[in-house]
């Protein structure tokens, strides 16, 4: 499903490519240190720890047929956290636990992050509506460490990542053994960003509305596909939901992970 669909950067086609990428630098390029950084990579291998991604493509209508099983034509989608980010193949399908077409402000700390995915396992939506359907900037994907996971290139955003995308390479090919190929992309165009004028700000206004509005819809179907229960509620106006776990509770699940059958997966990628 997802491991069939990704293409290789080292034979980057800017017009067919899909890629799993690990955003990790902002635009400002503050908030990660090189130590950060090697931190993060570290988890790719770790069977014992999760990371997020998000899949980003574009696609001509017979690409789309071949990798996605796609018949409506092209498909493209290029937005992922941040300005900068790794290219990583996981090594199984089953490696990805979620998968969903937005973004789900899923907890940043490792351990809440188990227990977030030991209730959400399983909740996948397929590559064709990850790249045709994505409601906000970016589609969200957890993804659980294993030896065999490769880092596969460097990818940053035209007119934001440069300097970043130089420093996360350095670092990155250290970790990998290898040297590896720098993807640009080129900057998004928004249907507002030719607005003018007083109309300006209103108009940025109500597109931003309309996709949240957009993304929250599809958080919501995330959420109410939760068969094991629990009650969500929302963290300031951000409105980036978080369960509300006691210490015992997460130490419950993250226990239940020790056991490989939650997942169905032994350590270095093989069931």
């Amino acid at each position: 499903m997802y491991k069939k669909c990704v293409t290789d950067p080292a034979q980057h086609d800017e017009n067919n490519f899909v890629y799993i990428v690990h955003g990790m630098i902002s635009p400002d390029g503050k908030g990660l240190t090189s130590m950060d950084i090697e931190k993060k990579i570290r988890r790719f291998s770790n069977p014992g720890e999760f990371y997020r991604a998000s899949l980003i493509g574009q696609l001509d209508a017979e690409n789309a047929k071949e990798k996605v099983s796609w018949h409506g034509g092209g498909l493209s989608h290029t937005e992922f956290f941040g300005a900068a980010g790794l290219i990583v193949e996981p090594v199984l399908d089953e490696l990805v636990c979620i998968a969903w077409n937005c973004y789900l402000g899923s907890p940043p700390e490792q351990e809440e992050l188990k227990a977030y995915v030991a209730m959400h396992n399983r909740k996948r939506r397929w590559p064709s509506l990850l790249l045709m359907e994505t409601k906000g900037p970016y589609n969200e994907l957890i993804i659980r460490g294993d030896a065999n996971t490769e880092i596969k290139g460097v990818v940053y955003r035209e007119g934001l990542g440069e300097q970043e995308a130089e420093r996360l390479c350095s670092i990155a090919e250290k970790a990998a053994g290898k040297t590896l190929p720098v993807i640009r992309l080129p900057k998004e165009v928004y249907e507002t960003d030719d607005v003018q004028g007083k109309d300006a700000e209103l108009r940025r206004g109500f597109s931003f509305m309309r996709t949240e509005n957009e993304r929250l819809e599809a958080q919501r179907e995330f959420e109410e596909g939760n068969i094991r229960g629990g009650k969500w509620r929302f963290r300031s106006e951000r409105h980036i939901p978080y369960k509300i776990r006691t210490d015992a509770e997460i130490e419950n699940i993250a226990a239940m992970l020790k056991g490989e059958e939650l997942f169905g997966i032994k350590e270095g990628g093989s069931r």
